[in-house]
């Protein structure tokens, strides 16, 4: 295994392709870099990645996006949607995102569980972290944070 990767090392575009790889094969959504975009958080979703080089991943949209990722996982129409069954579905695409930056990264560690939190309990580092990258697919607006330290 190659020598572990910093957080502030890893390329957007890359981790744009991550996300993607993810969300194109469950969701049916591909992601472009977009710097801009910082959606209101509907619902914030992080999980630590504890070990050696601790990190934690975190994933925000609006209620429009997370509704349209989890519609798309889900083959059903926005609408009948609840918001348990939303979180369970971004949960489920954390987790999967964030096994893709820790092979990115190179770090043998164990994944943790992924929780959603509210934007007022949102830990002051996740609010500035080490890497944060804007990514859209046409309305849909999804942003991508990494942070030193698991939280």
């Amino acid at each position: 295994m190659s020598p572990p990767l910093s957080v502030s090392s890893l390329d957007e575009r890359k981790l744009v392709s991550l996300v993607s790889e993810v969300t194109s094969s469950i969701c049916g959504v591909a992601f472009s870099l977009a710097s801009h975009v910082d959606p209101a958080p509907w619902l914030i979703a992080t999980l630590p990645i504890s070990g050696g080089r601790p990190i934690t991943v975190g994933l925000v949209s609006d209620e429009a996006g997370c509704r349209a990722l989890a519609s798309g996982m889900l083959q059903c129409p926005p609408a009948t949607l609840d918001r348990a069954l939303i979180e369970d579905t971004i949960r489920e695409i954390l987790n999967m995102v964030a096994g893709q930056v820790k092979t990115a990264m190179s770090l043998d560690q164990a994944l943790g569980l992924p929780r959603i939190i509210s934007a007022d309990k949102l830990d002051d580092r996740l609010r500035v972290p080490d890497k944060r990258v804007g990514m859209a697919s046409g309305a849909l607006a999804l942003t991508l944070m990494i942070a030193s330290g698991t939280y």
